[in-house]
């Protein structure tokens, strides 16, 4: 039987067990999947995300000593085909439900991200949150955070920016003791590579996802799990702010409409009254 290996990916941007790989749009998460199992997926030469759904299909599976591994692409998230991250994390919950009735297993995530990237955007920072929340703090060390596009002679800017990856708690920090793993590939990378990243799950054994177990064995829906929750309170957040926001506009254009009338009456040079 596989183990699957979930992939996800940010934006720049023994058992065959199902590895995911998650990540934003544009930062080579496709890529990634064909270099490693020789497979032809689509890959957008833009920021919008070919992946919409999760899948493994058409994705060769590896066999690694006595592990047989089965990568799963993950939608991608903060492009502009569609920026509803409500429906794309129910999509992701929803399959991995399934793929528990099924018997699937999950050995681990790989996370991808661009070194190249100096700021962490809100989408990324949510995504990164989300990941946390499907695993839980008892599986985070089966969370692979992988960063691309190193050159071969290192700043000291980027390994700070990777060290402050994996230690912001708003990011994949934790005060857990187990923590994600991480790993380098150069910018020109090889398939032994890419290969090296997915050895690691060789002797992973497989495990239960925290959100798989908030659906199956609480019979949570998905709206009342952990991470549909901190979608909520984002999603609360960012109402806040968009209203105040349309307030200030609205303030800006009555002072903009006073002042315009202001000018037409200095000009006539007869009286008028501003309303």
């Amino acid at each position: 039987m596989e183990n699957y290996v979930l992939t996800f990916g940010a934006l720049s941007a023994s058992i065959h067990t199902p590895n995911r790989v998650f990540g934003l749009s544009g930062v080579g998460k496709t890529k990634f999947i064909n270099t490693v199992t020789g497979s032809t997926l689509a890959v957008s030469n833009t920021i919008d995300s070919v992946t919409e759904n999760s899948t493994s299909t058409d994705i060769p599976i590896l066999d690694i000593g006595q592990a047989r591994i089965q990568l799963v692409d993950m939608p991608g998230f903060g492009d502009t085909r569609d920026d509803d991250e409500v429906k794309v994390f129910r999509n992701i919950a929803e399959w991995l439900s399934v793929s528990f009735r099924e018997g699937k297993k999950v050995s681990g995530i790989i996370y991808l991200r661009s070194i190249q990237e100096a700021r962490v955007l809100r989408a990324e920072t949510k995504l990164m949150q989300m990941v946390k929340d499907l695993c839980g703090d008892d599986n985070l060390n089966h969370v692979v955070l992988v960063t691309n596009r190193w050159c071969l002679d290192a700043e000291q800017e980027e390994e700070e920016r990777e060290q402050q990856i994996v230690s912001d708690p708003t990011r994949f920090g934790t005060s857990r003791l187990k923590s994600v793993q991480v790993r380098r590939l150069k910018n020109k990378y090889t398939k032994e590579d890419a290969q090296g990243i997915v050895e690691i799950f060789e002797n992973t054994p497989s495990i239960t996802l925290q959100i798989q177990q908030e659906m199956q064995d609480a019979g949570r829906s998905f709206d009342k799990t952990t991470a549909a929750s901190r979608i909520d309170v984002d999603l609360h957040v960012r109402s806040n702010e968009l209203a105040k926001e349309i307030e200030r506009n609205e303030s800006r254009l009555q002072s903009m409409h006073a002042e315009i009338v202001q000018r037409q009456c200095d000009g006539g040079g007869g009286g008028c009254v501003i309303m």
